[in-house]
């Protein structure tokens, strides 16, 4: 929880404020009770009216500005507590944003989301409880003690047996609840985990009847955090009645203890009803001290998490003395070898080639042959274990990241939309760019016809996932987005898989055109998108096992001429 007090930094002042106020609050009440004791036992019998008048209206303005002082107090607390927790979620977003992938892959995005919510949700409730009680419960106990010794020492000894049995509950509960809020909040990423794969892959679970088994699933995971919440919650209701108990019977004891020293003429009827008032409040506080305490230990569960994404930094670094490659070409591979975190094997073993600028370099191969693996490290997603990147002659990791990527123009093989409009997805690729431009990208991309096509043109909406599109329209929408950044590099991951033959070969004709001078890298398992290219590299589990024309390729690449053959037929290949 330290470590996440910074955020609470720019707001100190009214926390502050509110602290004084809940002080000022709480002396107001330790003062009334000991006020009614004085005009029952000094005013009442002697028909002192006027002091009771006055002490009377001293005890409504103390009641009122108890209650002005906690209401401006609370808000002072909640306003602290709500700019906490969203400046505690920016920043916290902000250091996921600067993640590669293998940190993305240390924590899961299951993970990642419940840290984001559920977790900066439990410390924002601490905060604001902290900034409402942890000053006024204490506070509230201790004078409610001094002020019980005050009236009478000798019945106060009632203090001394029942708070070590409160202290002893609190711990308990303390000690027993920590482990199991660490364990929810861990099933809690379990369950949201279940729920994000079935909701994004809905299409699937429904092709292939497995609604029941998604069912099931869940219902499981639901079904452990359910038992975590219990077995929490079994605890923390026993707490409440047992302090409950235990300062009703002290109360008890207070009241018959004190009527008796009433008899012996040891105290006064007033000092009685004052000594079980503040033994009321004692009880309150303690009560809340309890709660704070309860709430402390899943929020510091959750502080924990929260800090543990916190303390992990980027493995991208940039670092500017690392060799150069040569200018000439566009991109460059070294002997570069990668394996994922939880992979098996290498992904890329020894992988050298070069695009040179201008050109268009094609990498076909089936699949997990490593691909998609190129494009990652070509984007920076990931660093290889053995081997260099050159992007322009420059080593790949000194540039910034935000420059590297501005050179790349990617389409990657899940058409990603996003819940805005046409001209909004478009615009992605180049925020200031005008409605000129985004029709030019779209008619390049073979999109202009369907989307003028729509009621609202440029202006329509689409839903969440594109699910209001077909997958082709998606991924022209995609390619229309990264053609309009006019990138120095074009890269290609699959995206003309969900195109029919005819849009493709459009596509590829109008990108060829109008893009001559840019380098364009095709990822593809068609050979139609990859047999007009200047280079094609072949990928064999991770391994280059080709690379030449088509027309190379067809004579001494096995794998090539077997891909060629099952798609366009023994005659194109003779």
């Amino acid at each position: 929880m330290k470590k996440l007090m910074r955020f609470i930094s720019p707001y100190m002042g009214r926390a502050v404020a509110g602290i004084l106020l809940k002080i000022a609050g709480t002396f107001t009440d330790l003062a009334l009770p000991y006020l009614m004791a004085y005009i029952i036992d000094n005013c009442i019998e002697q028909q002192r009216y006027k002091l009771i008048a006055f002490l009377g209206g001293i005890m409504f303005l103390f009641a009122v500005s108890g209650v002005l002082t906690n209401v401006i107090s609370n808000k002072f607390a909640a306003e602290v507590s709500q700019n906490f927790a969203r400046d505690l979620r920016n920043s916290l977003f902000s250091h996921i944003q600067s993640f590669s992938f293998k940190e993305f892959d240390s924590f899961g995005t299951p993970s990642l989301i419940t840290r984001m919510t559920a977790d900066i949700y439990n410390v924002q409730n601490m905060v604001l409880q902290m900034l409402r009680m942890v000053i006024r419960a204490p506070l509230l106990f201790l004078g409610g003690v001094i002020m019980a010794v005050i009236i009478d020492p000798l019945l106060s000894m009632v203090l001394i047996f029942t708070t070590p049995l409160l202290i002893y509950i609190v711990s308990f509960a303390i000690k027993k609840t920590v482990p199991i809020y660490k364990r929810l909040q861990g099933a809690l990423d379990k369950l949201i985990m279940v729920l994000r794969e079935n909701l994004s892959g809905i299409r699937t679970v429904r092709a292939l009847s497995m609604t029941s088994y998604e069912y099931d699933r869940f219902k499981q995971a639901n079904m452990v955090v359910k038992g975590y919440e219990i077995e929490s919650g079994k605890i923390t209701s026993l707490v409440n009645p047992a302090m409950t108990l235990v300062m009703n019977a002290g109360l008890v004891a207070a009241i018959w203890f004190g009527g008796m020293r009433v008899n012996a003429g040891g105290m006064l009827k007033g000092e009685v009803l004052a000594f079980s008032t503040y033994f009321t409040q004692i009880l309150g506080a303690l009560l809340s001290i309890t709660k704070i305490f309860i709430n402390y230990t899943r929020a510091a569960a959750s502080a924990s998490r929260i800090n543990e994404v916190f303390d992990v930094s980027t493995s991208i670094s940039i670092e500017e003395n690392k060799p150069q490659g040569d200018e000439q070409y566009a991109i460059e591979f070294r002997n570069v070898t990668f394996a994922y975190p939880m992979g098996d094997g290498p992904a890329l073993n020894n992988i050298s080639f070069k695009l040179k600028k201008g050109s268009t370099l094609a990498i076909i191969g089936g699949t997990g042959s490593g691909k998609t693996t190129i494009i990652n490290l070509i984007m920076r997603l990931y660093d290889p274990q053995q081997g260099d990147i050159f992007i322009d002659g420059r080593h790949i990791a000194s540039y910034e990241l935000t420059e590297l990527r501005h050179k790349l123009g990617i389409v990657l093989q899940q058409s990603m939309l996003f819940s805005q409009s046409v001209e909004s997805n478009i615009k992605w690729g180049r925020q200031n760019a005008v409605r000129a431009q985004v029709c030019e990208a779209a008619s390049t991309a073979q999109a202009s016809e369907f989307i003028e096509s729509l009621p609202h043109g440029y202006e329509t909406m689409i839903s969440q996932g594109g699910t209001n599109f077909s997958g082709g329209q998606r991924q022209r929408l995609s390619i229309a987005r990264a053609l309009i950044k006019y990138p120095e590099i074009l890269i290609f991951d699959d995206s003309s898989s969900a195109l029919d033959y005819a849009t493709d070969a459009k596509l590829r004709s109008a990108v060829k055109q109008k893009f001559n001078n840019t380098s364009v890298l095709i990822i593809a398992q068609r050979i139609s998108s990859v047999m007009f290219s200047d280079n094609i590299l072949v990928l064999d589990d991770g391994n280059l096992v080709g690379c030449g024309t088509h027309t190379e390729l067809l004579d001494n690449c096995e794998i090539y001429r077997e891909i060629s053959q099952s798609q366009l037929g023994g005659a194109i290949i003779g």
